[in-house]
């Protein structure tokens, strides 16, 4: 007998039902030294990862723990994913020279304000010669807290080997111009599961242009994907302006990462807006900023390991990373929150 994948039992499904259901063709093995959160623990909730161009078949990386100040140096290539002993912290509430910009003061957090805590990094982005890493610029999910430390973009200076890093940079200026967007600005700081609060999953990072995928709010099957400079989010220019794109995944879909490829399409990585039950998904726009995105391929489920507190579940599609794009077969890393370090997998998709 034959079942339908479990999610067309459920309403409101992605507009990516009719793409290709696609399995991995590898899964990394784990990797000799794990990844590490803040404690030294190994890492359960991998959120981003970003890396520099290739050097022959190997991809020096940064990838980051949305429950802490660092992120960690790893190495992509043919054995796999490797983590070396770099852990450059990225924030600190002491920070010299401070963020640019104000943390926002205007909060609709329903717990009220925290303290200063993790940057919850959300995305990596690499734009030689900086790693960018930005907070879910949202309140918490659990605790509906504000914590100022959530809504910074930083960016890490490296050399050509991603090793040696300088002194990290913070701003809080994209919180300006997302508060300047009239399509999403209605959700800023607010509960994320009551009331669809504005988060950011994604990032790229092009030329002058930072592009910010939102995994919520999604309104009227869209979600939506903002574009800042660069330049003035990292100054004390005038007030940053924000260009914001409507893409159509899906209802209560949003964004949980980007990339874009060397054509300026962006591959969009999809998924529920909060909790709901609906499979992790890849879209590839038509073209650069402003395009239709059409649906590429469907994710089979990746479960976490049951243990005797919990049951399995469905793990969280997180971190996407493009490999190689040889004429229409585009390979892609994804990794998952709720597997130890990420749990790597490639998978292969046939673009139309």
């Amino acid at each position: 007998m034959l079942f339908a994948p479990f999610w067309l039992g459920f309403p409101g499904p992605s507009l990516a039902q009719d793409a290709p259901l696609i399995k991995p063709i590898r899964i990394y093995d784990p990797p000799a030294k794990p990844l590490l959160d803040d404690d030294d623990d190994v890492s359960m909730n991998i959120s981003g990862i970003g890396c520099l161009p290739p050097q022959g078949a190997t991809r020096h990386c940064l990838m980051i723990d949305d429950e802490g100040q660092r992120a960690q140096i790893v190495r992509l290539d043919e054995e796999g994913l490797t983590v070396t002993d770099h852990r450059p912290r990225l924030i600190r509430e002491d920070a010299d020279p401070p963020p640019f910009g104000t943390a926002p003061m205007d909060t609709a957090c329903g717990a009220g304000s925290g303290k200063f805590k993790d940057l919850d990094g959300e995305a990596v982005a690499y734009a030689k010669p900086f790693f960018y890493v930005v907070g879910s610029h949202g309140c918490s999910r659990h605790s509906n807290k504000f914590h100022p430390s959530a809504f910074l973009l930083v960016r890490l200076p490296v050399d050509d080997t991603g090793h040696k890093a300088g002194k990290p940079q913070a701003t809080y200026r994209l919180s300006e111009a997302l508060k300047r967007s009239e399509k999403v600005n209605s959700y800023f700081s607010k509960d994320l599961n009551g009331a669809s609060g504005l988060n950011i999953e994604g990032l790229v990072v092009a030329g002058d242009w930072i592009y910010a995928g939102l995994r919520a709010p999604s309104l009227e099957k869209q979600a939506f994907i903002v574009r800042a400079s660069v330049s003035t989010l990292f100054s004390d220019a005038a007030g940053p302006v924000i260009e914001t794109w409507p893409v159509k995944l899906g209802e209560n879909i949003g964004i949980r990462d980007l990339a874009v490829l060397n054509d300026g399409r962006f591959l969009i990585l999809a998924g529920p807006a909060q909790e709901q039950e609906s499979p992790y998904s890849l879209f590839l726009t038509e073209s650069g900023f402003g395009s239709a995105a059409k649906a590429v391929a469907i994710l089979d489920s990746v479960e976490t390991k049951e243990t005797k507190k919990k049951p399995p579940k469905q793990a969280k599609a997180e971190a996407l990373q493009v490999l190689a794009l040889d004429g229409r077969i585009l390979r892609v890393a994804i990794f998952f929150d709720g597997l130890e370090s990420g749990g790597g997998r490639e998978y292969a998709i046939r673009l139309p």
